[in-house]
């Protein structure tokens, strides 16, 4: 279960968090802003206060923003659709030392309160709980729905590319998965017995 939200906030996409996953065949990453929700009137960074959102699934090759031949807005607030979740599905996927001081910011490893402190947002402590992922909510609520993220055959959607309901309902292990692991692990057990009764030597 997941709890829908609407946020309103200023994306920094200078300090995009990128972690990586591959989808459909193709190398990506699921990319993560600061979002500032309250700064003072000069916009100082002593100010703001937010949270972290999930931008979604984008493809390796428009990875570095430099790439993306467009203008990422870091300057308007906007309105973001999406859950609250923690992400264990990123969790533990890279080993990486993240890396967030004011000559290099190069952040892979999903780690809660190391993303908070690399932020640079002043509600750290609050940040470091969970995070707003961007999903479409005009999708199916079922999760064992296959489309996963809202993009279609044409792949004419902007990148990057939501979750789904499904997608948002997905964890590393489902309970179909588990099923199948004590299906396989049965199976090996029962065929294991089986020849070594059948390589038994006679006395």
């Amino acid at each position: 279960m997941y709890r829908p939200v609407k946020v309103r906030g200023r994306p920094i996409h200078k300090k995009d968090m990128k972690f990586r996953v591959d989808r459909y065949g193709f190398v990506g990453s699921m990319h993560f802003v600061p979002l500032v929700t309250n700064e003072d009137d000069d916009a100082s960074h002593e100010s703001r206060e937010g949270l972290l959102l999930g931008l979604g699934w984008i493809p390796h090759n428009f990875d570095d923003v430099s790439n993306r031949f467009r203008f990422e807005n870091s300057h308007d607030y906007q309105e973001f659709t999406g859950i609250v979740t923690t992400n264990e599905e990123l969790a533990g996927r890279n080993s990486q030392a993240n890396i967030y001081d004011e000559q290099k910011f190069d952040v892979r490893h999903y780690y809660l309160p190391e993303l908070a402190k690399a932020s640079g947002l002043k509600n750290q402590d609050v940040v470091s709980l969970a995070a707003i992922e961007r999903v479409n909510l005009d999708t199916p609520n079922d999760e064992k729905n296959p489309r996963h993220y809202d993009i279609d055959l044409t792949a004419t959607e902007q990148f990057p590319y939501v979750k789904t309901r499904s997608g948002a309902l997905q964890n590393r292990m489902m309970p179909w998965d588990y099923q199948h692991r004590i299906d396989y692990l049965t199976f090996t057990a029962i065929a294991s017995t089986l020849l070594g009764l059948a390589c038994k030597v006679p006395k």
